[in-house]
């Protein structure tokens, strides 16, 4: 995506934010989070819902308590497949922690997580990794001692120790080249840049093929070159068939990668 193709495609987006919200000119690819495919489930609809083969995620009553406090309260809603989804809201808000039960980080007190109709919420998190659901942190969680390439090759492996292959190795070269880190495959991932850290995170998100993306504020402290970078590969993804849930708080990014966006505030979905 060209610069000026970004600019574009940030004003079309603006323009229907900023005009009548039953305007005709709205982006087709926008989906309002009040749109009967994407209301929050009621506790009769979860079931059958649940059926649907449109469904990716099924999110079923989850609640969970740390001591007394409620973190997550009653979190009910479907994810579509093929979809990108914002997760937005302040801090405490729930966001991350819904990451967290997602992936089997935190198991809730209550409720149930279904991954194209599979139930996963008893699973340890590496299980369902290898399932099709991969994640990224706030925290990147790199290897920085490792090259980058290195690091791609770690994200790919299921088994401790294991030998790689030409195959291995082609297969993390083009991602590092997808993410244009190609020129970084042998430098330690302490010593690039910020931004390009960012990029080697997603670069280890895509090592294993997932089909669901939970991406932890992508573009949080870069610069607007990479931001561009993470845009670009964020609309491949979906029109590759991935579904993308992302948490960001950043206006132009959100503008231009965004389907539905859901507003969270104590543990709930409120909208």
């Amino acid at each position: 995506m060209t610069e000026n193709h970004y600019q574009k495609h940030l004003l079309i987006n603006n323009n229907y934010f900023t005009g009548n919200i039953m305007s005709d000119n709205k982006p087709e690819s926008f989906h309002s989070i009040n749109s009967p495919e994407h209301l929050p489930y009621n506790e009769n609809m979860i079931s059958e819902k649940s059926k649907n083969e449109k469904n990716m995620l099924s999110i079923q009553n989850v609640k969970l308590q740390f001591g007394s406090l409620p973190v997550l309260d009653n979190v009910c809603y479907c994810f579509h497949k093929n979809q990108v989804y914002t997760l937005s809201g302040g801090n405490g808000a729930g966001k991350t922690t819904l990451f967290n039960v997602i992936s089997g980080f935190l198991k809730p007190n209550s409720g149930d997580i279904l991954f194209q109709n599979r139930n996963i919420t008893k699973l340890p998190p590496y299980r369902i990794n290898r399932i099709g659901i991969g994640r990224t942190f706030q925290d990147l969680r790199l290897a920085m001692h490792l090259t980058a390439l290195e690091n791609v090759l770690l994200a790919s492996s299921h088994k401790m120790f294991e030998h790689y292959t030409e195959e291995h190795l082609e297969k993390a070269h083009h991602i590092l080249n997808r993410v244009s880190l190609e020129d970084k495959a042998n430098a330690c991932a302490g010593e690039i840049s910020y931004g390009q850290q960012k990029l080697l995170t997603l670069a280890c998100l895509l090592a294993n093929n997932a089909e669901l993306l939970l991406i932890d504020e992508p573009v949080a402290g870069i610069d607007k070159s990479n931001l561009m970078k993470i845009v670009d590969l964020v609309s491949e993804l979906k029109a590759e068939g991935k579904t993308i849930i992302q948490i960001e708080h950043h206006p132009d990014y959100i503008v231009a990668t965004n389907d539905v966006l859901i507003k969270m505030e104590n543990g709930k979905i409120i909208c």
